[in-house]
């Protein structure tokens, strides 16, 4: 990615399916934005984005028609809130995991009330 002064962030992210390129099938992709912002990308200033494919190894693959082509179809870059699809009523303290947090609410029912039930 580069911001709008030019700057870049290299930041590399692995797609999940490394099989991506080799498929006709559609995948999403998902990718936390806090990958690009932890390795320091403002956001809120982003100007590119560039989509690489392999691992910078040569193929062996003839270049050019007449020989092989491959192609990558990108059908949409979305920006979107992070949402929680963690639909379990285990999720007591609602942090969109079931974790310790949970755990400790339970205990702190449990010692208020004696015992505690699941909804």
């Amino acid at each position: 990615m580069e911001d709008a002064t030019g700057s870049a962030s290299l930041v590399k992210v692995d797609n999940p399916f490394s099989y991506a390129n080799l498929t006709e099938s559609w995948q999403k992709w998902t990718i936390e934005l806090s990958e690009f912002s932890d390795a320091g990308l403002d956001l809120s200033q982003v100007a590119k984005i560039s989509i690489g494919t392999g691992d910078g190894e040569d193929s062996g693959q003839p270049l050019g028609p007449p020989a092989d082509t491959d192609f990558l179809y990108i059908d949409k870059i979305t920006v979107c809130p992070l949402r929680c699809t963690l639909n379990s009523v285990a999720d007591l303290d609602g942090n969109c995991k079931i974790d310790f947090g949970d755990f400790s609410a339970i205990a702190n029912e449990w010692l208020n009330a004696g015992q505690y039930v699941l909804p």
